[in-house]
C-alpha cells in the first residue's frame, strides 16, 4: 500500500517542523507581554492487566496591566484511579503579586493553595510577603534572591 502525498499533508509537516522555532517566548514578569496563558490537558486511560486512568491539568496566567503590577498565577492538578479506586485528587495553586518588578529591589505578595489526596490535606494554604532584590541583570542572564516571610495552615481530612 502506497501513502498519497497531499500538499496539505506536506504543509503541515513542514509547519510542525518549523513552529517550535517560531514559538519563541516567556512567561514570566520580565516579559513585555500584558496578558499570558498557557494551558494544559493530558490523560491517559488503560486498560488489561492494570486499569489507570490519569489527567492532569496545568494552567499558568501573568497579568501585566502596568509596568509597575504584575499578578502571576501557576495552577496544576492530578487525577488518578486505579481499578476505578481513586488514588490521587490533587490542586495545586502558586500565586504572587509583584510591585514595580522592574525596580532592583521590589516588594511582592504571595499565596498558595493546595490538596492531597493521598497524604488525607483536605486544604493547604499560606500567604506571605516579601521583597526581591536584582543581584545581576545581563541581557542573558537575570539573577534574583529574595526573602519572604509566610503563614502556614493545614486541614486534615
Amino acid at each position: 500500500m502506497t501513502l498519497k502525498k497531499t500538499g496539505l499533508t506536506t504543509g503541515g509537516l513542514w509547519l510542525g517542523l518549523l513552529m517550535p522555532w517560531c514559538a519563541l517566548a516567556q512567561l514570566n514578569e520580565s516579559d513585555t507581554a500584558r496578558i499570558q496563558a498557557r494551558v494544559s490537558l493530558t490523560g491517559t486511560m488503560q486498560q488489561g492487566n492494570v486499569e489507570v486512568v490519569v489527567l492532569r491539568g496545568k494552567a499558568d496566567v501573568v497579568l501585566a496591566p502596568t509596568r509597575a503590577l504584575v499578578v502571576k498565577s501557576q495552577n496544576s492538578s492530578l487525577y488518578q484511579s486505579f481499578y476505578s479506586v481513586q488514588a490521587d485528587n490533587d490542586v495545586f495553586s502558586r500565586n504572587y503579586l509583584y510591585i514595580n518588578p522592574s525596580r532592583r529591589v521590589y516588594p511582592f505578595a504571595i499565596g498558595y493553595v493546595s490538596t492531597n489526596f493521598r497524604r488525607k490535606i483536605k486544604l493547604r494554604y499560606f500567604g506571605g510577603a516579601g521583597a526581591t532584590v536584582h543581584l545581576l541583570t545581563t541581557r542573558k542572564n537575570n539573577v534574583k534572591t529574595s526573602l519572604g516571610v509566610v503563614y502556614e495552615t493545614t486541614r486534615f481530612a
